[in-house]
């Protein structure tokens, strides 16, 4: 959008050429009767070079603003697919784990259905067991739901189909790279119109 107003000093400058050259014709154009007195039309009368001055600096203006509405956008744009792509590394994180609590909770179930044949356990204690591998199980399907409404976002974002397929992020730790409050405060006003 912001490109766009780019164009529009030359459309200024045209528009004004076009009325320049209207008003020469009208004023040259005799429509008394009798003799001509001026047989040949003046071309085009010069605008005042305040008015062009003017104009110029109106459209740069407003590409400024457009520019700045874009990096606007942009940084908004930017923030939002971090953010997706953090919820993505915790779901994957998340899910991995119940995959791992699911995988104990049938090994206790199994153990306490065990126990419970030798008499060794209550029923109750094979109810908890069974409830709470149902529990991880619809956990993970939850997770899986989650996973699907995050990536269908972040592909939005980088303007691919909701279904196309995304990797797993990487399990590591991100870099600690802290920068300090004084080379934040200077990014900020250097970089934000809002600031």
């Amino acid at each position: 959008e912001w490109r766009a107003m780019l164009e529009q000093y030359s459309q200024a400058d045209y528009l004004e050429s076009l009325v320049a050259q209207f008003r020469a014709f009208t004023r040259a154009l005799n429509v008394e009767t009798g003799e001509a007195k001026n047989k040949e039309m003046t071309r085009k009368y010069f605008p005042y070079p305040a008015v062009i001055a003017l104009k110029g600096e109106m459209v740069r203006r407003e590409v400024r603003l457009a520019e700045l509405a874009w990096q606007r956008a942009l940084r908004e744009a930017l923030g939002e697919a971090g953010e997706q792509f953090y919820e993505l590394r915790y779901l994957a994180k998340a899910e991995q784990t119940t995959r791992e609590n699911i995988e104990l909770a049938q090994n206790l179930a199994r153990v306490i259905e065990e126990r419970y044949r030798s008499g060794g356990a209550s029923q109750a204690d094979l109810l908890k067991a069974q409830t709470e591998l149902e529990r991880q199980r619809n956990q993970l399907g939850d997770l899986e739901a989650q996973w699907r409404t995050a990536r269908a976002k972040l592909n939005a974002l980088l303007d691919r189909p909701a279904e196309a397929p995304l990797g797993r992020p990487d399990s590591s730790e991100p870099r600690d790279a802290k920068p300090t409050l004084e080379a934040l405060t200077r990014e900020a006003l250097a970089h934000r119109q809002e600031v």
